[in-house]
């Protein structure tokens, strides 16, 4: 119905009832009591307002809200989160749209959380160290204490107010404890087991390091549990000779004897407690390098020399440690010396091995690299050892060259002291010769009756004052062929023999004073790796070197000889050894001729030379060819009696 229908009348009538309309009702705060809250638990409780005119306002009118409270003004609410307990009294104001307000008091408790004891469980102790761990409470109102409230705590140990178990536990074992945890309205209880370990010493049952004669040993054997200090003492067996064992437990000293070893040791710890073990030590010998001095080093000579160690635990790695090698050389890890010296040289280098436990050793050799190779003997041998008759008396020393090779020049040094007994005069020497036979069987006379010199007062010119102390070679004496020996193998056993013809008899026995003090041969070997020539078939002669044979006559058939010229190889070693080691003869030999002629002998082409019947002494020059080789040399022919004791004293 639109109003503009209406009649004026019922318009009236309308305007005259409304001032009969009901007001709005009276503002009223409904809520009477607030639920109580506890502490650290979140609020939130709303204030029911009826009546009035909204919006309403809410306000604090006396008193205070628990601390952490909040009073929403638009809304009424009181949340937050409560800090503290307590009953906390206050009043609300309301105030609605048209500014009537009205006042409402509430009591608002605030409960402290049940007591929870937060300590899961307990540590385990041992006897004798020092315990010491604090238990924890949540909720009730501090402060909180502790007690026991059944059960015994293990001697030692103490259970205070704020919750420390504390102190030094003396027996072992699992306790069960009740503790209780209160504030002055609450509690709560909690049941632990506490376990206690009992704490023996115990010696280390690890094996004992290995010790070395000679080496300085130390190791302290180890221990657990217990308290310290500890002590310990040697209870049974031995230990190595040279080791001892402090009151702290350590091993120590140099061991002098190598073996296995076992011994008993006891322990006691601070509270008398204490335990036994057996132990066994196992001593070896210490690393050691055994090589006393390198080889001796020729240049140009490859060089392979193992480097020696022992002791220690195998295996070894040998390195360059300091100074300098010759030229030419390397050390390989294994010890062994390998390279070609390339230059004279006389270095000092360190060289260090290393076992397979880590020990080192360091060995300073002094590397000489010569042209020659050097051997002696100093025998301080006796003249004469064997007496014939009263016809010669001899004594002989012998010099072992191991090496193969070849020798291009070689020279002997001696060192003799010689008295005639007879005359007692020094000078008077012309008894003594000295001999030097090779391993195949050449010889030199070096001095003495058959030097080749007619007429030789024996050694009597080499001596000063009875010393003979000189080096036999081509440029000392000409006349002594020492390069009878050249191209030769040097391997083999070397003799000098010293010889005294007529010796003087003393009461039947012969007699003559003199010592050999010292024999030396010095040897620069031939190592041109080239192919090379030997000629062999015929005897070397003391006085002769090279081929010779006789006319006929006299008894002696050394009239004709079968001349061999054979081409060597090297072998692998690429060194020459005189046809001998792994040098490699070819298989067809050199062809012979006098290309000058030779009416003294017959030679053939492959080497048989014969005294001819012109029955003449004198020398034909031969030559041997083939395979891009040329060998010039002589052969003599000798009258039948010459020289005819050549082979004897």
């Amino acid at each position: 119905m639109k109003l503009s229908r209406l009649s004026p009348c019922l318009l009236a009538a309308l305007i005259a009832c409304g001032d009969s309309t009901p007001g709005p009702e009276p503002l009223e705060i409904r809520t009477t009591s607030l639920p109580a809250g506890m502490r650290q638990v979140a609020y939130d409780q709303g204030i029911d307002v009826r009546g009035g005119t909204p919006p309403y306002t809410f306000a604090l009118a006396s008193g205070v809200l628990p601390a952490g409270l909040e009073l929403a003004a638009s809304t009424g609410r009181i949340a937050g989160l409560p800090s503290a307990s307590g009953s906390f009294e206050f009043s609300v104001r309301v105030t609605d749209g048209v500014a009537t307000a009205v006042s409402a008091s509430f009591t608002l408790v605030i409960d402290a959380p049940p007591i929870v004891v937060e300590t899961a469980t307990l540590a385990d102790g041992k006897v004798g160290i020092p315990y010491d761990v604090s238990l924890s409470a949540s909720g009730g109102e501090p402060p909180i204490a502790f007690e026991l409230a059944s059960g015994a705590l293990p001697a030692g140990l103490s259970l205070s107010a704020d919750g420390r178990i504390f102190g030094t536990p003396d027996a072992s074992g699992v306790f069960e404890l009740d503790v209780r945890a209160f504030d002055a309205v609450r509690e709560a209880e909690k049941t632990f087991l506490l376990t206690i370990e009992a704490n023996d010493p115990m010696l280390a049952a690890d094996p004992l390091p290995g010790g070395r004669v000679g080496e300085p040993y130390a190791h302290d054997l180890a221990v657990s549990g217990g308290v310290p200090p500890y002590t310990f003492e040697l209870m049974a067996g031995t230990l190595p000779s040279g080791l001892s064992i402090s009151g702290a437990g350590r091993l120590f000293g140099s061991p002098t004897e190598t073996g296995t070893f076992s011994f008993g040791v006891r322990v006691r710890d601070s509270g008398a407690r204490q335990d036994e073990r057996s132990y066994d030590i196992e001593v070896i010998e210490a690393l050691t390098v055994v090589t006393t001095s390198p080889p001796q080093l020729i240049v140009g000579q490859p060089v392979s020399f193992q480097f020696e160690a022992r002791g220690g635990v195998p295996p070894y790695e040998w390195r360059f440690a300091s100074g300098r090698l010759p030229m030419g050389l390397t050390i390989e890890s294994t010890g062994l010396l390998t390279g070609t010296p390339i230059t004279t040289s006389e270095d000092v280098a360190g060289l260090r091995v290393t076992d397979a436990e880590g020990f080192e050793k360091l060995a300073i050799f002094t590397f000489r690299v010569s042209d020659r190779l050097v051997y002696d003997s100093q025998p301080e041998l006796q003249i004469p050892a064997v007496c014939t008759g009263t016809t010669v008396s001899y004594n002989a020393v012998e010099l072992e060259i191991t090496e193969s090779m070849q020798i291009a020049e070689l020279d002997v040094t001696v060192d003799i002291s010689f008295l005639d007994a007879a005359e007692a005069r020094p000078r008077e020497l012309r008894t003594l010769k000295l001999i030097l036979y090779a391993p195949d069987g050449r010889r030199a006379v070096l001095c003495g009756n058959g030097a080749g010199v007619r007429g030789s007062t024996g050694c009597d010119e080499s001596f000063q004052n009875g010393f003979l102390q000189t080096t036999f070679d081509e440029q000392r004496i000409p006349n002594v062929p020492m390069r009878v020996f050249n191209g030769m193998n040097a391997q083999g056993t070397w003799r000098l023999v010293a010889v005294v013809v007529r010796p003087t008899e003393v009461g039947g026995t012969c007699r003559v004073d003199g010592t050999i003090h010292s024999f030396g041969i010095s040897i620069r070997p031939d190592f041109d790796p080239s192919p090379y020539v030997i000629v062999s078939g015929f005897t070397y002669n003391n006085l002769f070197i090279d081929p010779w044979i006789r006319l006929f006559g006299g008894g002696i058939p050394e009239n004709a000889i079968d001349l061999v010229a054979t081409i060597y190889d090297v072998g692998v070693n690429g060194i020459r050894e005189g046809g001998q080691g792994d040098d490699v003869a070819r298989p067809a030999p050199l062809t012979w001729s006098a290309p000058n002629g030779c009416t003294l002998a017959d030679i053939t082409a492959d080497g048989h030379i014969e005294a001819s019947a012109a029955q003449r002494a004198g020398t034909c020059d031969l030559v041997a060819s083939g395979g891009g080789f040329v060998v010039n040399t002589e052969v003599h022919v000798l009258p039948p009696d010459w020289n005819p004791r050549v082979r004897q004293y």
